[in-house]
């Protein structure tokens, strides 16, 4: 199985996803190099396309000044990595599928995330598209609403603790000037609150705590939005 050697990625270190499987990618041996949007030199930066490079992680190759971007890029790492993937890799419909999860999570991210900016440095956000985050918040709102319905039918605190939730985001709805963008910070939150609820026992004394761990999580997304 090959390694990419001199090859370097370069990641959004604002988004904590970006930056745990780029990390995974180094500590495995796959790649030798990655370099934080915030931290690029100039000489690097001249070298790609920084714009697209917001949307798609780009994969630099200084040798010959060549670059891809997004899923290609993946794909390249992986399927050198693990060749026997490559013929999947290049199904135009396993390549279609993925790419819309791609550009789903991409235009997410900092939702996904619930991170700022970085304090210094060139921020890579992605753009604003409205298409994708609607069907982000689509899609996180069915998965949520099935989940919700085994939680709530289990356990009538259930009820009681996904209180918070609720007054957050009617809160937020009335108060927030960008309510999108609180919509997908919110529904995160609340998909990762009926995970939980789903998997572990619906105690009160579970649930209290829960009330209190989500509590937080929805106030730091506030902050964020």
């Amino acid at each position: 199985m090959k390694s990419l050697k001199g090859q370097i990625i370069i990641y959004d270190d604002a988004c904590p996803m970006c930056t745990a499987y780029t990390g995974a990618f180094t500590r495995l041996g796959w790649l030798s190099h990655r370099i934080p949007f915030s931290q690029i030199t100039p000489e690097v930066l001249q070298q790609i396309d920084a714009d697209r490079g917001r949307h798609e992680i780009p994969l630099y190759n200084p040798q010959d000044g060549t670059t891809i971007y997004g899923l290609d890029a993946l794909f390249y790492i992986i399927g050198t990595r693990l060749p026997f993937l490559k013929p999947l890799f290049r199904r135009p419909a396993f390549r279609s599928f993925w790419k819309q999860i791609y550009w789903v999570i991409t235009y997410n991210r900092r939702i996904i995330a619930g991170s700022p900016a970085p304090a210094a440095g060139l921020d890579c956000a992605p753009d604003r598209h409205v298409g994708y985050r609607w069907l982000y918040i689509g899609l996180m709102s069915f998965f949520s609403l099935w989940l919700s319905i085994g939680v709530l039918a289990s356990s009538a605190g259930a009820w009681l603790f996904a209180l918070p939730a609720g007054l957050f985001l009617i809160a937020g709805l009335f108060l927030k000037p960008d309510r999108l963008s609180w919509l997908g910070h919110w529904i995160t939150v609340y998909f990762l609150q009926m995970c939980c609820m789903s998997i572990l026992p619906l105690s009160y004394f579970i649930l209290a705590g829960m009330a209190i761990v989500w509590t937080f999580l929805f106030w730091k997304r506030w902050l964020v939005v």
